[in-house]
């Protein structure tokens, strides 16, 4: 998991273990909290978000792999597709 997303694990005082995601707990004290890959509409392109599947909440996450692939495809991908769209409405005059 934590080549997946940026994870903390704390031993608490009873022995077991709490798994954070950013400030949101996945396991504590042998509760589990699921995670949902859900669509969604930005900018006009349909991009998939990972939200905490009880809150709806994000699921941030700065590091790991896919913080990696959010980056690329919000920031490179996304200035991209900006750039071709600029081109375009040149080319439209």
């Amino acid at each position: 998991m934590a080549q997946k997303i940026d994870i903390r694990v704390e031993e608490q005082a009873s022995g077991g273990v709490a798994v954070f995601a950013g400030e949101s707990f996945l396991v504590f004290e042998g509760i589990k909290r699921e995670v949902k890959a859900e669509a969604v509409a930005t900018n006009g392109l349909s991009t998939t978000s990972i939200l905490m599947s009880e809150t709806n909440a994000p699921l941030n996450s700065s590091g790991g792999e896919l913080a990696g692939l959010v980056l690329a495809r919000d920031q490179i991908a996304g200035d991209f597709i900006d750039n071709i769209d600029d081109f375009a409405r040149a080319l439209t005059f």
